[in-house]
């Protein structure tokens, strides 16, 4: 674990084994607890929704957009509740255009790891690396 930027990672005075890794001045957990947009802080809103919605634990699982080369997509659904999450996981953005039959009324975004993400639309271009995860309550 990278602790903070300190010589060997502040995990220990003695010189380790395994090699430092070569990002530990900038990625370790000191930096991460002052972002509150790091990764840290992700996966704790991650956890929390996890709490709070029990379609994430216990809802059907769907891939949709199976054709779409630049996107993992898919559906949590459980009584009235439905997710949709989109993944880009390349560096470049792509873009998801649903099919017509597809309606996104009352929906909302619970999370993103862009500040800026847009509402669930038609056409919905994403950046790169960017998951959203949307909620259509019915």
């Amino acid at each position: 674990m990278q602790w903070d930027d300190s010589k060997n990672t502040g995990f220990s005075g003695a010189d380790p084994w395994i090699p430092v890794g070569k990002s530990y001045k900038s990625i370790n957990v000191e930096t991460a607890l002052k972002d509150k947009n790091s990764i840290f802080y992700h996966y704790k809103k991650l956890i929390k929704l996890r709490k709070e919605y029990d379609v994430i634990s216990y809802g059907s699982f769907k891939i949709i957009l199976e054709n779409h080369d630049k996107v993992l997509a898919y559906t949590r659904k459980l009584e009235n509740t439905e997710l949709v999450i989109l993944n880009n996981f390349y560096s470049e953005n792509t873009e998801v255009i649903w099919d017509e039959s597809v309606t996104f009324d009352n929906s909302k975004i619970l999370l993103s790891n862009y500040s800026d993400s847009i509402n669930l639309q038609k056409k919905i271009i994403l950046r790169p690396y960017e998951s959203v995860v949307y909620i259509l309550e019915k």
